[in-house]
């Protein structure tokens, strides 16, 4: 007959540390499972945003035009290629922001991106963008045709790319 004691697979006794051990089977789960947690918590990131997420580049009095121009272009580059890593297959997958910023006010435009990706991330880019843009409108004095860029009516998917839905 098997007994509670005849199972216990607990360490009573570990020579070379001279320590009492583990005495029950139910004490090891315990220590496993804590481990395992331990471990499961280390090998995760506590943020969704890596470490390439960082918004450099900054817009000042000490910069010139071409080279603040040239950081907004770099920084617009890389925010429409971000928009573009997935495939639209399903519209309800994606959302549209705000981007950039018109001299008069509001936003330049919109842009689309997959609610799958690091959108804390691609937004935290957007915003260093729009930011940007402000800045270089105010530093240049950009006059603008103060017009009101349309607000997307929705997204469709069309040949695998988002597109934005304007009302007509």
């Amino acid at each position: 007959m098997i007994t509670p004691k005849s199972i216990d697979i607990g360490i009573n006794y570990l020579p070379d540390k001279g320590v009492k051990g583990l005495k029950s089977q139910t004490e090891t789960m315990k220590i496993l499972s804590l481990t395992l947690l331990i471990f499961v918590s280390i090998a995760c990131p506590e943020s969704s945003v890596d470490a390439g997420c960082e918004t450099t580049g900054a817009i000042s009095q000490d910069t010139s035009r071409e080279a603040d121009e040239k950081l907004l272009q770099d920084l617009y580059s890389e925010i429409e290629s971000l928009s573009k890593e997935f495939s639209c297959s399903d519209a309800n997958e994606w959302k549209f922001t705000e981007i950039g910023s018109k001299a008069c006010g509001g936003p330049a435009g919109y842009i689309v991106y997959n609610v799958n990706q690091d959108t804390e991330c691609f937004l935290k880019k957007v915003r260093h963008y729009t930011s940007l843009t402000a800045t270089f409108n105010d530093k240049y004095g950009v006059i603008s045709d103060c017009s009101i860029a349309p607000i997307p009516s929705g997204i469709e998917c069309m040949n695998g790319e988002a597109v934005l839905d304007f009302i007509d």
